[in-house]
């Protein structure tokens, strides 16, 4: 075929052949071969055509493995009926009590266990039922409770003699009444007896009036996942029988005390968030977590996996920007969770402003095959996927870290920080001596000591534990440098955790703690004036007795609703304990700003001083992490002119950030201030004994000042 050039496309579906456009270089001849071609795909584009509309009805409707729900998940306060649009050729198999439905199944009487370590049977059902018409959906909560009747601890008797310890809480109580139920439709699609296509799942809800602000979380799993003698981590089962009576926590208390991939099971999660906004329905699977596992409700961590059908939750779980996640948990109240309960989440709420690591929190109504379980917050989990997903490392980072995790090394090992803590006790000779400037030098390339000043200062401020210790500390950094990444500079960095005991202890400052590396700069001010300027960082905003004050009274006030309805599905905390503890703690932190300069100023020899902040023009002043002019989490606008204390020869950096139209001129000063650089963008001002005033020049682009 002379003047001709065969381009091969691609393979079509539907059985075509491979087709062949023959380019020519005889223009007369090409518009007849293209209107051929053209003729010839008329059928494979109609075959096409059709294929995308079946597709697009079985996503709006139904397809031969999944059932059309008349209803999709949600808040209801009116009874309705459900019904599912099965295919012809297809029978429907659903349960109601969360369990997987199974044609096996229907009739299915209570499994019944021979003890609870009470001495008392207790049984579980796992029933399916065949779909032949309406399934009543209706609030549920008038009932005979079910699983809430299984004891899920037994603390008391576990000790012996002895009594636990007071953060270790109390033990399982029967619920108060009948607890708020949900309807949990579970279905599944079989033809000629064999399963077609996945579980589909539906929840509705119909909260009580105390949590109507929160969002709900319903897990459904099979019953004995939970609760089965052997097997369920929900119950203290053949875990707690085999095992002995332990010290603090030196052995298996229960089946929940076990950890690892063989201890996971596998559930569904509906997320149903309050105004009708889209949440999310996924299988992924649970293990049993933390300290708080052995408190009855259990703290539950979640596991996305491939094998589960999803890899990855795609999903602003936590209302804070970050909306992918390979785990993440449930948690009650920690180790307060018999009293204040949320202690830990307003610690960790008011560390977040220093640009440290947090678990960001979300309080959710959790309902477990469909009976109300409590409200627990949902909370990040600190691993590689943490800060993959908060600072942008590329997947394999975890090939690519130290990380310390409590006590032993989850990732990497520990010899650049064990260099680290050599170099400065030989240079401090034990925390007796300064640390030299050059030494100081090499301790800083080593770990982020601005972090480890917040992190240090924070502990302070709330008063809670003092870490780190030989328990809660979490730290971590990259093994090298990663390009592009500010966190990826090989330093370590230290994460919040644990904040159960915020503001629950008197004052007890950081300094006196014998772990950890502070020991050793106690007597080096380059490292403690990082320190002082913290305390001050906090104690002008989160901490300022008005911000705290009104923080904490509106978060107390919030939560109160939630705890009368865990009162009555746990026993505790009561309304009583809750009100009492927090009028205690509430008062420690209004006056941990005070307790906290105190004692700087006995350590260190400092004063704190008044100093003033303005501007003329427009622009923002970022004093060290504090944005004036700006707003900032907890404590809203920070409005010029603005007042601060601030520890007399300590330099406080400074940062002006012009707003749109605007120029950076010189910074201005009054009364007792020396201001490194007046005309650059970012210095340092120190405060004399008499305090004064710091102001920022903005002048209009272009135009005179």
């Amino acid at each position: 075929m002379r003047n001709e050039r065969r381009l091969l496309l691609s393979r079509f579906g539907y059985g075509c052949r491979n087709a062949v456009i023959l380019i020519y270089s005889r223009p007369r001849r090409l518009f007849g071969v293209l209107t051929s071609f053209l003729h010839a795909l008329v059928p494979v584009i109609t075959l096409t055509m059709i294929g995308c509309l079946f597709l697009l009805s079985c996503s709006q409707g139904f397809s031969v493995n999944r059932p059309l729900f008349s209803r999709e998940s949600g808040m209801f306060t009116e009874p309705f009926d459900l019904t599912l649009n099965v295919d012809q050729g297809c029978v429907a198999y659903y349960t109601l009590d969360g369990s997987d439905p199974d044609p096996s199944r229907v009739g299915a009487v209570p499994i019944v266990e021979a003890d609870d370590t009470f001495g008392n049977p207790y049984s579980y059902t796992e029933t399916s039922y065949l779909y032949s018409g309406p399934i009543q959906v209706y609030d549920r909560s008038v009932e005979p409770n079910g699983i809430s009747m299984i004891p899920t601890s037994n603390l008391p008797a576990y000790w012996d003699a002895q009594s636990p310890p007071a953060w270790f809480g109390c033990d399982w109580q029967a619920p108060t009444g009948l607890i708020t139920k949900a309807t949990v439709v579970r279905v599944r699609l079989y033809r000629d007896g064999v399963a077609r296509g996945p579980i589909e799942t539906r929840t509705w809800v119909n909260v009580p009036t105390q949590i109507a602000d929160l969002p709900v979380i319903s897990i459904s799993t099979d019953a004995s996942n939970l609760f089965d003698y052997d097997t369920g981590v929900f119950v203290p089962g053949k875990g707690y029988a085999e095992s002995l009576p332990m010290d603090a926590f030196g052995g298996t208390y229960g089946n929940y005390a076990y950890s690892g991939p063989y201890f996971e099971r596998p559930i569904h999660m509906e997320f149903i968030p309050v105004g009708g906004e889209a949440g999310f329905s996924v299988d992924m699977g649970m293990r049993m977590g933390g300290q708080a596992r052995a408190q009855p409700f259990h703290a539950m961590d979640f596991q996305l996996r491939s094998e589960y059908g999803t890899s990855w939750l795609k999903y602003d779980l936590l209302a804070s920007g970050t909306d992918r996640f390979k785990r993440f948990k449930l948690r009650g109240g920690g180790s307060v969770w018999f009293s204040s309960y949320i202690n830990d989440e307003i610690g960790q709420s008011l560390f977040s402003v220093a640009g440290l690591d947090v678990q960001n929190w979300r309080p959710v109504a959790v309902y477990v095959n469909g009976e109300f379980w409590g409200v627990l917050n949902l909370r990040d989990v600190y691993d590689q996927r943490y800060l993959q997903t908060k600072y942008g490392f590329a997947d394999g980072i975890e090939s690519k870290l130290d990380f310390f995790n409590n006590t032993k090394y989850s990732l990497g090992d520990g010899v650049q920080y064990d260099a680290f803590m050599e170099l400065l006790k030989i240079a401090s000779a034990d925390g007796t001596h300064a640390i030299s400037d050059m030494d100081f030098a090499k301790a800083e390339s080593m770990a982020d000591l601005d972090n480890l000043a917040r992190y240090q200062a924070g502990i302070t401020m709330i008063g809670s534990q003092i870490y780190p210790n030989d328990h809660n500390d979490k730290r971590w950094r990259t093994r090298s440098v990663v390009p592009g990444i500010a966190t990826g500079d090989g330093r370590w960095r230290w994460m919040v955790i644990d904040c159960d005991g915020a503001f629950v202890y008197a004052f007890g400052s950081v300094w006196d703690n014998p772990y950890g590396p502070l020991r050793y700069f106690v007597k080096t001010p380059a490292f403690t004036r990082k320190y002082l300027l913290a305390i001050e960082s906090y104690a002008n905003t989160v901490l300022d007795k008005s911000i705290v004050e009104k923080y904490l009274s509106e978060n107390i006030a919030r939560v109160r609703p939630w705890i009368s309805v865990i009162e009555s599905r746990w026993g505790n905390p009561t309304v009583a304990s809750y009100d009492a503890s927090w009028s205690v703690y509430l008062e420690r932190a209004i006056n941990a700003a005070v307790d906290a300069r105190t004692d700087c100023a006995s350590r260190f020899a400092v004063a704190s001083v008044p100093v003033v902040f303005e501007r003329t023009g427009l622009g923002v002043v970022n004093v060290d992490w504090v944005p004036v002019g700006a707003t900032m989490k907890v404590v809203g606008e920070i409005a010029f002119p603005w007042k601060g204390e601030y520890f007399t020869t300590v330099p406080v950096p400074i940062k002006a950030e012009p707003s749109a139209g605007y120029k950076f001129t010189r910074w201005e000063a009054d009364g007792d201030i020396a201001i490194a650089d007046k005309t650059a963008i970012s210095t340092t001002f120190t405060p004399g004994p008499l305090g004064g005033t710091v102001r920022a020049v903005f002048s209009v682009t272009g135009g005179n000042q």
